[in-house]
């Protein structure tokens, strides 16, 4: 192998996403939307890597360089994110509509063209495929495409300014960083094996979970193993309530298979006065440990807050895979 070929292959391996890809893009405050992007170009410097992106329906002239923390890979968590961040519907795919909704839509985050906003062709297929993945749109060109140089320049510097409020510079890569969760194969090939039972094999989990396979008992027990173990009694009982609470609102939003949806309903009715986290166990729980990261920007969590949160969540995997026949002792009924 030639030296050129193994400097190239070392620069490729310090850039997470290639020529080409597409992406999503982070906003620079937050609460505003998530834009779909092509990668175009990429840089690192001692401090930073930095990629050139096209968002998708925009003309060039919005291309930018963005901080590689605002770069996200495009699959069905991250999909889901940008469809509940913009207000659009809860699944992953987009309809023709909601797509256009998404482009055009700008709230003062990146591209923020509020006055002459854009007009797009019919895309040859609008819905999503199965992994969550869009057909390719034409574009026309902005109807302000003939201004001036000036006014484009104007437009160019004040879009810079809004999007300033949380500079590149001003966090480093430690406080930039994205909550890392690392799940043991053998969490990984229970909620493979769930995942195929309901989605392809037409089954449904036996609800409610009974005490103690319920997520309420499952962090009950965690918790007091985590104190008898020394672990902060104060930090422990924070960690593990706020994950229950999280469950509880994220359920509904973005943890179910589309086939659980009416069971959840009625479930939820039939036991109106139980939280979810008293209804569904540890495959529901380790659901939300899959997603945790994308569902929480990285601008959300302070450098400590980020660490002791994913201590404790490694903490509590553990504890699941250590006691796996208690808690993943789950019955599968038919789909009716």
């Amino acid at each position: 192998m030639s030296k050129s070929t193994t400097q190239d292959n070392a620069e490729e391996d310090t850039f997470k996403f290639s020529k080409d890809e597409k992406v999503l893009i982070l906003p620079a405050v937050h609460g505003e939307n998530i834009y779909e992007a092509k990668v175009l170009d990429r840089k690192r410097d001692a401090n930073s890597v930095q990629y050139n992106v096209h968002y998708h329906g925009w003309n060039k002239r919005w291309d930018e360089w963005l901080d590689q923390r605002r770069v996200l890979k495009i699959n069905a968590s991250t999909l889901t994110v940008m469809n509940e961040k913009n207000g659009g519907h809860t699944h992953h795919r987009s309809t023709e509509a909601g797509t256009k909704r998404k482009l055009r839509s700008s709230n003062g985050s990146s591209p923020p063209n509020n006055n002459k906003r854009r007009r797009l062709k019919k895309p040859k297929h609008a819905a999503a495929d199965d992994d969550g993945h869009y057909e390719e749109e034409e574009e026309e060109e902005d109807s302000d495409a003939d201004e001036d140089e000036d006014d484009q320049k104007k437009k160019r510097k004040e879009r810079r300014k809004q999007s300033s409020t949380v500079p590149a510079a001003s966090l480093s890569s430690e406080q930039a960083a994205v909550l890392e969760i690392n799940l043991p194969k053998s969490m990984k090939k229970f909620l493979i094996n769930d995942w195929e039972k309901i989605t392809k094999k037409a089954m449904l989990m036996e609800l409610p979970r009974t005490c103690p396979h319920r997520i309420v008992d499952i962090l009950q027990d965690f918790e007091c193993a985590a104190m008898d173990n020394g672990h902060d009694h104060n930090v422990v009982l924070e960690i593990s309530r706020g994950i229950r609470d999280y469950f509880n609102q994220a359920l509904h939003v973005t943890l179910l298979y589309k086939s659980e949806r009416q069971q959840y309903q009625a479930i939820s009715a039939q036991h109106a006065h139980l939280e979810a986290s008293s209804i569904y166990g540890a495959e529901h729980l380790c659901r939300l440990f899959v997603k945790l990261p994308q569902l929480l920007s990285p601008v959300d969590l302070d450098v400590d807050t980020r660490r002791i949160l994913q201590q404790q969540i490694q903490c509590i995997i553990e504890f699941i895979m250590k006691h796996q026949t208690k808690y993943f002792n789950t019955n599968y009924i038919a789909l009716s």
